[in-house]
């Protein structure tokens, strides 16, 4: 005879009550490795795509937000992260995650096509294929680097930001230079700090040209508004990231870091900015709270 529906339904609502948290968490890793299978170069922007609508349909859902909760706004009493903080279980971590391993792997293979090509460091990276990824993309990492969400999505944020510079220099720059022209008031400051701390992963440094104009462009922007920020919390994160750009650049190839400072493409413009930058720092460093920084 036929087949009660309801029967079945429960018989499935069932069994998917007795799956385990262990064997969901065994289901998802298995899932986003066939997905990371085909996410090749040719294949990423497709694959990034699909993952990318998936966060529309959970947009209403608060656990696919990454736990959104009324937090407080950084301030310099806060606890640093601990390691287990930089994953959770919400749905949007899981595509997060997937987005981030699949541009890892794509750039990978793109930087080994082009060192084998021996034009690494003076191809236009925004003449390749990742740079068609869509400016909404940026624009959705960038809004997850507020400080509501928690740190595992913020850091997922910061990092796929990081790889998209990459190929879409300007768009990506572009958010942070509108971000800070609207920093003013003290909540504004603070609310900037984890947008200051993801500024660290942006693909600014010597390694290419287009690293070298990002970082002249950053700079810029940061000297017009540094000015302005008197909160600790922030100059102390505008400090670190300036130490970890500058200090990628230093210490990857010490030789070449002095010889740009020197005779590298417009050499002059990139010392003046780096003067005055620098200059602000040491007008911070003369109030005793912020001297450490």
């Amino acid at each position: 005879g036929p087949v009660d529906p309801a029967l079945l339904s429960k018989q499935y609502l069932d069994q998917v009550a007795n799956v385990s948290e262990q064997d969901i968490k065994a289901t998802l890793r298995w899932l986003q490795n066939c997905i990371l299978l085909y996410a090749g170069t040719t294949n990423c922007l497709m694959i990034c795509s699909h993952l990318f609508r998936l966060t529309g349909l959970f947009s209403s859902v608060n656990v696919a937000q990454g736990k959104v909760v009324k937090k407080a706004l950084p301030g310099t009493q806060d606890q640093p992260h601990h390691l287990e903080e930089y994953h959770d279980d919400s749905a949007l971590f899981f595509i997060m995650e997937t987005f981030r391993k699949c541009l890892e792997r794509a750039h990978a293979v793109t930087l080994e096509q082009l060192k084998q090509q021996g034009v690494a460091q003076t191809i236009d990276y925004g003449t390749l294929m990742l740079a068609q990824v869509p400016v909404e993309w940026i624009h959705f990492c960038f809004e997850r680097l507020r400080h509501i969400y928690n740190i595992a999505i913020r850091h997922e944020a910061e990092q796929c930001l990081g790889l998209l510079s990459w190929y879409r220099r300007e768009a990506v720059l572009g958010k942070w230079a509108e971000a800070m022209q609207r920093v003013h008031s003290e909540e504004e400051e603070r609310s900037f700090v984890p947008f200051m701390h993801g500024a660290a992963f942006l693909a600014l440094g010597i390694s290419n040209l287009a690293a070298a104009a990002g970082m002249q462009a950053f700079l810029e922007t940061l000297n017009l508004n540094m000015v302005r920020f008197s909160r600790g919390v922030l100059r102390e994160e505008v400090c670190n990231s300036l130490s970890a750009i500058v200090g990628r650049s230093a210490s990857s190839d010490p030789q070449t870091w002095k010889q740009w400072l020197v005779g590298g493409p417009k050499a002059a413009q990139f010392g003046r900015t780096y003067e005055a930058v620098y200059s602000i720092l040491a007008k911070w460093q003369t109030k005793a709270k912020h001297a450490p920084f």
